[in-house]
């Protein structure tokens, strides 16, 4: 998260997410329905990389989706040494963060070319991010400023998860958009345990979809 919240920008961001967010959550209590949700504000390169990724993978085009995890630039001739990814980078910083084995993971499936294997990947490393965003909305209520990261969350949800569930289980899709929209009104009625309980309930449920390691820490 950016650590420039306090300038003029930063709380203008945040007012937008704080209210794009309770907007939503008002709409399905008043509905009884879920929201179809877009991306709120500038979506990460991380995430437009790993959506890049997985995008190229559900059009078979497995060669672009591995030089794109590798960090080479797509249809550039090689020039010897490929530049780190930044896959790689956010990987290992996720390792630390959360003890996980996403890098070890990364790079097995892109030494053993294994489509399979890179999709779960990718997929655990956004899961990850949301879990990173949430833990750090959990620290921002005390504060107020939970909207930005819950917004964040939010975003990787949409944009790598929501599509698939929408088409393949729009019963579970529908029980996870309305727990987003359940922890934007915990947060907002500073209500923590009933915050920490809904957080855990949605990584879990979102974790076993797609059968994604879940860290305990």
């Amino acid at each position: 998260m950016s650590s420039g919240w306090n300038s003029g920008p930063s709380r203008m961001w945040a007012a937008s997410a704080l209210a794009i967010l309770v907007g939503a959550a008002a709409f399905v209590s008043v509905r009884g329905h879920g929201w179809a949700h877009k991306p709120i504000g500038e979506i990460p390169s991380i995430l437009r990389e790993v959506r890049e990724a997985l995008n190229l993978l559900a059009h078979g085009e497995i060669e672009q989706a591995l030089s794109l995890a590798r960090g080479r630039q797509i249809g550039s001739p090689s020039s010897g040494h490929a530049p780190a990814s930044p896959l790689d980078g956010e990987a290992v910083r996720l390792d630390r963060l959360f003890g996980s084995q996403v890098n070890l993971g990364l790079s097995r499936a892109i030494g053993s070319r294994d489509e399979k294997a890179l999709r779960h990947v990718l997929r655990t490393i956004v899961l990850l991010r949301i879990l990173e965003s949430l833990k750090a909305a959990e620290t921002k209520m005390a504060t107020g400023e939970w909207a930005v990261p819950i917004a964040d969350a939010r975003n990787h949800f949409s944009l790598v998860f929501e599509p698939i569930l929408e088409e393949l289980d729009p019963l579970l899709h529908r029980e996870l958009e309305r727990a987003l929209d359940r922890l934007v009104e915990h947060a907002s009625g500073g209500r923590l345990d009933a915050f920490l309980t809904e957080r855990e309930t949605f990584l879990r449920r979102l974790a076993d979809a797609y059968d994604l390691p879940l860290p305990t820490r």
